[in-house]
């Protein structure tokens, strides 16, 4: 399929949107792990003895499915809403392999 220019650079936009998204909603998953390891470290100094470990455990399996499942509906090319592949070492694809639309934008030269 052939798109304009414009459609085209709209593409890209939205796709740098959903790379945006694919960085922080991890990173916004995992912040309260840091919380629990300081709270588990103060509780432990206490003598108190919680389940903390069991607890930061559960909390991780449901953050580990929480970011398959996102990852699942934010991959999607925003030209023919198909799945794009699963980025493999945080490498986003830079092309749609279904309808073939360019998603990454052109990297900008560097001024001397």
């Amino acid at each position: 399929m052939s798109y304009t220019k414009e459609q085209k650079a709209v593409f890209q936009q939205q796709f740098a949107a959903l790379k945006r998204r694919q960085i922080l909603v991890p990173i916004l998953l995992l912040a309260p792990n840091v919380g629990f390891l300081i709270w588990g470290k103060i509780v432990e100094s206490r003598g108190d003895t919680m389940h903390m470990p069991r607890a930061l455990a559960a909390y991780d399996v449901l953050v580990i499915v929480a970011l398959v499942v996102f990852t699942y509906w934010n991959l999607r090319c925003p030209a023919c809403n198909r799945h794009l592949e699963w980025p493999i070492w945080g490498m986003m694809p830079s092309s749609c392999q279904d309808c073939g639309v360019e998603l990454s934008l052109p990297k900008r030269k560097k001024r001397p």
